[in-house]
């Protein structure tokens, strides 16, 4: 079964994402930054560690670009 227009935009958007762990300026925690052409990049989330902020990443990323990948 082919893959909807749907489907295909949403796969074009995470292809064109990219999420990184960065660590806040002040060292108290870190975030994920989304970063995407012609977009300003977007601060996502407050983790305590690199390794949650990676886990994030791994585990829901795609749901958050499906959710609000249009914003």
């Amino acid at each position: 079964m082919p893959a909807s227009p749907i489907m295909m935009t949403m796969v074009e958007r995470a292809i064109d994402a990219t999420f990184e762990p960065v660590e806040l300026t002040d060292g108290s925690g870190w975030y994920v930054r989304l970063t995407r052409p012609a977009m300003l990049p977007q601060h996502i989330g407050v983790f305590r560690t690199e390794a949650e902020a990676r886990e994030w990443i791994g585990a829901k990323s795609v749901e958050w670009l499906v959710r609000y990948g249009a914003s």
